[in-house]
């Protein structure tokens, strides 16, 4: 027994030294950051009783409003592990993988500990290819504007002290049952009664004003639609986020580099229910299956200089195949008054169809000075451009030792069938650099919207204060 025993550890040890003798070469390096935050908040809130399309409150009396957190405490946190050789034929080998330690407890209640990136990648002389969980080439090669703190102004924004779950002017309504689209609906999925964002026979046109559900009203289908909280109010190019793909880039050649990704099948916002396809309108209370597959990234980049000018160019476009091609609607016109899609009778305005996006951006530096714009448009998916996402950003910094001082606006308008909302967000900050990856954050934001959707217009403000700082390992 005492033998065997030996015999087994002895293999067992072989096996070890072999498996570290074929991985000698594979470096593993560990790095990340942590981005924490405190915020001051002023903003509207909406009345969350008159969310809903079941019931709307006989009287004021009965409605309850929501009040935002005035102080908190917001963080960002990432571990990132990339193992990395050179072969003896030039040929790079590495995987990557970014874990988001953000997790779930009862003091946050947010997404827990999740993996954001896992990919394996080849690059040698002749380009770059990643197979796994990684962005598109459309976000790779995207130019960004200068900002007042990227983490909340930039590209993507990690971390954002308006409470968008309750942010409307307070709502109004009469006798009908039929809600008034509130900003909460669009931009984080609504109510309950909600499938994925507004909800379904909400009036987005009201013919008469009455308040009430008359013919030539224009309506929600039998399908919700909404925008995910906060993510539109950044412009970040990436339609297929971290889905499973394969993205060539070429070498940077006199300052150019282009890039192409395809990702066989990403899941829409309305991935509910019903997946059947025998060409019939599913009931109000249900949504189809909206999935995509085949989607393909294009991208082009340039950076270069001319005397002391730094130039950034970039563009991008995405297109996403919608697998379920029933002309489903997403808006129609009423025209019999009757709650409800009417086959035959009410006219269709918008259903949902292949999605396509673009960016463009610019970005100048002379000296320490920046100035740059970005721009993106997006149809989400709904034919006709009744549903479609324009965004807008212009930014400008100046670095002084230290220091970074930064501006930068932004304008959206989502287009709502018809109607739309317009939100305009100005911001400024100061970055300081304290050490090497390590950077005290301050900025002040004000964002405004301007709702023209449901039984009259409304708008909405917030004001934010941000104190923060990054550390990068």
């Amino acid at each position: 027994m005492r033998k065997l025993l030996l015999g087994t550890a002895a293999v067992a040890l072989g096996m070890t030294f072999a498996a570290d003798q074929a991985n000698a070469q594979v470096k593993l390096g560990l790095s990340g950051h942590t981005k924490l935050y405190t915020s001051w908040l002023d903003q509207d809130t909406a009345s969350d009783d008159l969310d809903t399309v079941a019931a709307v409150p006989a009287t004021a009396a009965t409605v309850e409003t929501e009040s935002e957190r005035s102080f908190d405490i917001l963080r960002e946190t990432e571990i990132h592990f990339t193992g990395e050789t050179t072969l003896d034929n030039g040929l790079t080998v590495g995987a990557h993988m970014e874990v988001n330690l953000d997790g779930a407890d009862s003091s946050d209640g947010v997404a827990g500990v999740n993996t954001e990136e896992a990919y394996a990648y080849f690059s040698g002389a002749w380009g770059r290819v990643n197979l796994g969980m990684e962005e598109g080439a459309t976000f790779l090669l995207q130019v960004a504007a200068p900002s007042a703190d990227s983490n909340f102004d930039g590209i993507r924004q990690f971390v954002d002290p308006v409470n968008a779950g309750i942010l409307a002017a307070p709502a109004t309504s009469g006798a009908s049952t039929i809600d008034n689209v509130s900003l909460d609906d669009l931009f984080t999925g609504g109510s309950a009664a909600a499938l994925n964002g507004m909800v379904v026979n909400t009036v987005i046109v009201d013919a008469d004003g009455t308040d009430t559900a008359t013919a030539g009203d224009i309506r929600m289908g039998v399908n919700g639609v909404g925008l995910t909280a906060g993510s539109r109010f950044d412009y970040d190019h990436s339609m297929t986020a971290w889905s499973d793909k394969i993205t060539y880039m070429t070498p940077v050649f006199n300052g150019f580099q282009a890039g192409f990704s395809y990702t066989p099948e990403i899941t829409g916002p309305n991935d509910l229910a019903n997946n059947d396809d025998d060409g019939a309108i599913p009931a109000a209370a249900t949504a189809i299956t909206r999935q995509y597959g085949d989607v393909w990234d294009v991208a082009a980049r340039y950076e270069g200089m001319i005397g002391d000018l730094g130039i950034a160019l970039g563009a991008g476009y995405s297109h996403a195949e919608l697998e379920y091609d029933n002309d489903i609607p997403v808006f129609y016109n009423d025209v019999d008054g009757v709650a409800g899609f009417t086959a035959g009778t009410d006219t269709v305005v918008a259903t949902f169809d292949d999605r396509e996006s673009w960016n463009v951006g610019v970005d100048f530096d002379w000296k320490a000075f920046g100035l740059g714009a970005a721009y993106l448009e997006d149809d989400n998916g709904v034919s006709g451009d009744h549903f479609e996402t324009e965004t807008w950003v212009v930014g400008a910094d100046y670095t002084t030792g230290p220091f970074k001082i930064g501006a930068s606006y932004l304008n959206n308008n989502q287009n709502v069938a018809s109607a739309d909302i317009d939100v305009e967000r100005w911001t400024g900050g100061v970055v300081y650099t304290y050490g090497p990856g390590m950077t005290f954050r301050g900025s002040v934001s004000y964002i405004d919207h301007e709702e023209s959707v449901g039984f009259a217009g409304s708008s909405a403000d917030a004001t934010s204060v941000l104190l923060g700082t990054q550390i990068n390992f």
